[in-house]
Parts: structure tokens; C-alpha cells; sequence
């Protein structure tokens, strides 16, 4: 058996505009039947893509449940590719950090800003290790709202990250960073302060101070000045959180 679906472009029933047969294998034909549009796309799709009724009985279970790695603290973001890539975003609070310039021995209590810092991390082999392969680090403005996919990044004000929307980090002699564990990666930054500042790629700040030399000599126990962030240069566009992901998520429902 058969459906023959006819569709008139001035049917004379307009709330059920479509009309139906049933054509039995010796040739018999059976109706009419009238449908409406939403009977005919009901029962084109498959009974499988229907929404599932959820209720308390079935609260527990999951179809099909995948989880993500356990994340370090802080973390607003996680993704991964099919070849095991993944890349973690976190945010730093607003905070003092003792810092060094240079040679010197001399430790420099200064402001931060509200940082984000991404890494992007490889597979080791068939070990459980991974490598961070590349660090990412901005600034936002310590507006207390939460992180979303608009919320604007600003340069990381000081030396050793370039001022690109790569926002890329030199590592240096660091540049070695392997972990057994995302949750570790909570420690990668404390690496990045404790090597010492120089003035690759120099400061970026609303007052003009381009030398970090020159910064520390009014900066110390100063808490950081958000009027001093510049926005990442992006064309006529700010450059935001969302664009450091691809758009495509794991469940589009849970937006």
C-alpha cells in the first residue's frame, strides 16, 4: 500500500488543505482523507526525533550520556576535537601578584586586572599526558557580571603577551608544559608570574606608559586601573569571548 498526497493551490477546505489516497497493491484506491500541513510533517519525521516527555521518574536517566573531563577552578569554557584537542578558558580574578623585572631580585607587589587565560592542549601518545601547546591571555574590565560569549577582551597591559587577538604568551625557557590532568592547569599561570618580566612586546595602557620599567615605578601595591585596558585591535568589531570558540555546541538546547 501507498499514499498519494494532493495539494491544491485553491483547495476548498482551508484548514485541511491536503487530500490523501490509499492505494492498495491490486491497484483499489481508498479516501479521500483530508489532512492539515502539520499532519503531513508529523508523519514525516521519524517517531526517534520526537522531543522525549521527561518527568521525575526518569530524571536519573540518560540516553547516550557523554561527560567532559573534570575542569580546573574558574573555568568558563572547554571544547575538544575528534583528535583529542582540547582547549580550556579560565578566569583569574582581579588580584595582587608579586612579580620580578628583569635580573633584579627585587619583588614587585602589583595590580592585575581581571584576566582570562586559555590553553590549548594535544594528547601525549597514547599516555594520558597532555601538552599545552599554546596559552592565551586577555583582560576584562572587573564590572562584577558574569562571563559570556559577549563580554569585551581587552590586551593584557603588560610584557611577555603579544597584543594581537592571538593574545599568545611567551613562555621562554617554560615553553615545556606537560600535565596528567586538567585540573592542574590552575598552576600554569603561577609559572608565567614567577619567570621574570622583561619588555617583550612591550606595555599596552590607556596612559601611554609603553616601558614596564618605567610602570613598576609608580605601580606597587597600586591596585590595577581598568581605565587603563585597551580594547584588542579587531577591525570595527570588539573582539569578544565567543569569538575565542567555535560556534557549533554539544547540546544547542542547553544554551
Amino acid at each position: 500500500m501507498k499514499w498519494i498526497i494532493e495539494i491544491n493551490d485553491t483547495p476548498e477546505n482551508k484548514d485541511y488543505p491536503i487530500t490523501g489516497y490509499q492505494e492498495c497493491s491490486n491497484g483499489v484506491k481508498r479516501g479521500p482523507y483530508l489532512f492539515t500541513v502539520a499532519d503531513i510533517l508529523k508523519g514525516l519525521v521519524p517517531m526517534t526525533q520526537h522531543a522525549p516527555i521527561h518527568s521525575e521518574q526518569t530524571a536519573d536517566y540518560f540516553k547516550d550520556e557523554k561527560r567532559i573531563p573534570t575542569l580546573p577552578f574558574g573555568t568558563v569554557g572547554y571544547s575538544s576535537d575528534a583528535f583529542g584537542k582540547e582547549r580550556v578558558t579560565m578566569v583569574i580574578d582581579k588580584e595582587f601578584w608579586s612579580i620580578r623585572y628583569r635580573n633584579n631580585e627585587k619583588s614587585y607587589l602589583i595590580g592585575f586586572p581581571k584576566l582570562v587565560i586559555q590553553y590549548i592542549l594535544v594528547p601525549v601518545g597514547n599516555t594520558k599526558h597532555r601538552r599545552v601547546v599554546k596559552t592565551r591571555l586577555f583582560a576584562v574590565k572587573d564590572d562584577h557580571k558574569r562571563i559570556t560569549d559577549e563580554t569585551i577582551l581587552y590586551s593584557f597591559p603588560f610584557p611577555n603577551v603579544k597584543k594581537t587577538s592571538g593574545g599568545e604568551v611567551c613562555w621562554g625557557m617554560n615553553s615545556d608544559l606537560t600535565i596528567q590532568s586538567l585540573t592542574e592547569l590552575d598552576q600554569i599561570l603561577h609559572l608565567f608570574l614567577n619567570a621574570p618580566f622583561n619588555e617583550d612586546y612591550g606595555c599596552r595602557l590607556a596612559n601611554g606608559v609603553m616601558h614596564f620599567g618605567k610602570y613598576l615605578e609608580t605601580a606597587q601595591d597600586v591596585p590595577f586601573d581598568d581605565e587603563n585596558l585597551l580594547p584588542i585591535p579587531y577591525g570595527a568589531k570588539d573582539f569578544t569571548f565567543g569569538l575565542l570558540y567555535g560556534q557549533e555546541y554539544v547540546n544547542e538546547q542547553c544554551l
